[in-house]
């Protein structure tokens, strides 16, 4: 499972409150338009740990918003 937006620790948090353009631009490349946050994950997770994905096998699932899309 990828999450490359998901805000990973306080120093992205620091980073992006302390640069409110750098904020903007980065958001402005998610197709949904924010920042993903852990709960972003739980979905995803509850699959994988499920009978659902008793047939899934070395797949990429991308929780990122369609940032690797653009």
């Amino acid at each position: 499972m990828s999450s490359s937006n998901a805000n990973k620790d306080s120093r992205t948090r620091k980073i992006l409150d302390d640069n409110p353009e750098l904020n903007k631009t980065w958001t402005s490349l998610i197709p949904v338009g924010k920042m993903g946050r852990p709960e972003d994950l739980m979905g995803p997770v509850t699959f994988l740990l499920s009978d659902a994905s008793m047939y899934v096998t070395g797949a990429d699932l991308r929780v990122d918003g369609g940032y690797t899309c653009t």
